[in-house]
């Protein structure tokens, strides 16, 4: 594994990320690491398909197949009217 060393850090955001590293009984750097992998998740994230965002969060989970034909069954269907609320 290398080594990273970063310099200039703000010190609000030195002082936020030992905080985070406290309250999850990390050391600085093990959360440092953590954060930088949840940054870059989230960047990955934002340039891919909403589609494929959505099928990230069920964590190798899928969908059933009635939930499937569900879903294909109400795209078969013609809009409907918004509740009347009166």
């Amino acid at each position: 594994m290398g080594d990273l060393l970063i310099r200039g850090i703000p010190d609000e955001l030195k002082r936020r990320l030992q905080e985070e590293a406290m309250r999850h009984g990390r050391n600085l750097s093990d959360e440092a690491k953590i954060q930088i992998q949840k940054g870059i998740a989230i960047m990955k994230a934002a340039e891919g398909k909403a589609g494929d965002h959505l099928a990230s969060l069920l964590e190798g989970g899928f969908f059933t197949e009635a939930e499937i034909q569900g879903v294909e069954a109400s795209r078969a269907e013609s809009d409907r009217s918004p509740p009347d609320l009166s």
